[in-house]
């Protein structure tokens, strides 16, 4: 690359052109930095991986309805049996962190006949419920548990969930599995395009844990329904990309 010519110039102007000349050069040479990554060719795909076992816990939600002439009366009544159901939970071997109250509601009732309209209305009375969660942490007593509240004051049971207590090594297996089927696709794509499976460039997780199965229950009967924990499942998916040799 030529350089400015100079023609009796004073010694800076030679000394400025001398340098610019320099500079010009080293810009017009070639670029050695991430040399190796030139032309780097990659594929990006998605794995998924889910593992499952039998749940270890159980929370039921329970409780009791009353109803009586007066708000306090409806309200001391449903206090008063749910306070006789945590006494029995707590002897059948339940700790206090496991009981929760989750539901503790007063309504007033109104009768159904028509009314006149050009008069507010009057309640008969009023309904209280009160319920709390229980939490059973050796899931194959579920059926005792059903049976005691059924058998106390109980009469309402308005659902059972059953859940994991500790998921993380259940989890870890969805992760293994979901790296496993990422790499499995990546290789496929690497052959039909002619092409060798490189490193692990990056890694993107999107895990998810989907509701925890339910089911509802009526209210209390002779006998505790017959109960299916069935298994919890996890899934987890995640986005790998790979170099291509």
């Amino acid at each position: 690359m030529p350089c400015i010519r100079l023609n009796r110039w004073p010694a800076t102007a030679l000394s400025f052109a001398a340098m610019l000349c320099a500079g010009l050069l080293l810009l017009a040479g070639p670029a050695h930095a991430n040399d190796d990554d030139d032309g780097l060719r990659t594929v990006t795909v998605s794995g998924e991986g889910t593992a499952a076992a039998r749940p270890d816990m159980a929370e039921v939600t329970a409780g009791v309805v009353d109803q009586a002439e007066s708000a306090r009366a409806a309200m001391t009544a449903a206090n008063a049996q749910v306070a006789a159901l945590i006494s029995s939970l707590q002897g059948f071997g339940i700790a206090d962190r496991d009981i929760e109250t989750s539901r503790l509601n007063l309504q007033p009732v109104y009768p159904r006949q028509p009314r006149d309209q050009n008069t507010p209305p009057a309640p008969v009375a009023f309904r209280a419920e009160n319920s709390v969660t229980v939490r059973l942490r050796d899931i194959d007593r579920i059926g005792d548990l059903l049976d005691l509240m059924l058998a106390g004051e109980v009469n309402r049971i308005n659902g059972i969930r059953f859940a994991i207590a500790e998921p993380a090594a259940l989890l870890d297996r969805a992760r293994r599995e979901a790296m496993a089927d990422a790499r499995r696709r990546a290789a496929l794509y690497a052959e039909e395009a002619g092409a060798g499976l490189g490193r692990v460039l990056a890694i993107q997780e999107s895990t998810a844990l989907p509701p925890r199965p339910m089911m509802r229950a009526a209210m209390a009967a002779e006998a505790a329904p017959a109960i299916a924990p069935g298994e919890s499942e996890v899934r987890a998916v995640i986005s790998v990309t790979f170099a291509l040799r």
